[in-house]
């Protein structure tokens, strides 16, 4: 089955706050669910998402000057 491609980071105002107030923010990994929008409402979907994607996407969004992608 192939992974989904993330289309944009629902949670992105959030992410910019967290820094500011002091905390240490690790998102776009792996482990949590992708969230679907229908009909103006968001679910929870059963999928697997494309984790470097979602990081491209992320840092995208952010206008990141270097992006960092860590693994184990």
């Amino acid at each position: 089955m192939a992974s989904l491609q993330p289309l944009r980071i629902v949670a992105i105002a959030t992410i910019r706050v967290l820094p500011n107030a002091g905390m240490v923010v690790i998102c776009a990994g792996g482990g949590g669910k992708p969230v679907v929008e229908r009909a103006g409402k968001r679910y929870d979907d059963e999928a697997d998402l494309d984790k470097d994607v979602a990081a491209a996407c992320l840092a995208s969004e952010l206008q990141a000057d270097v992006p960092l992608l860590l693994t184990r």
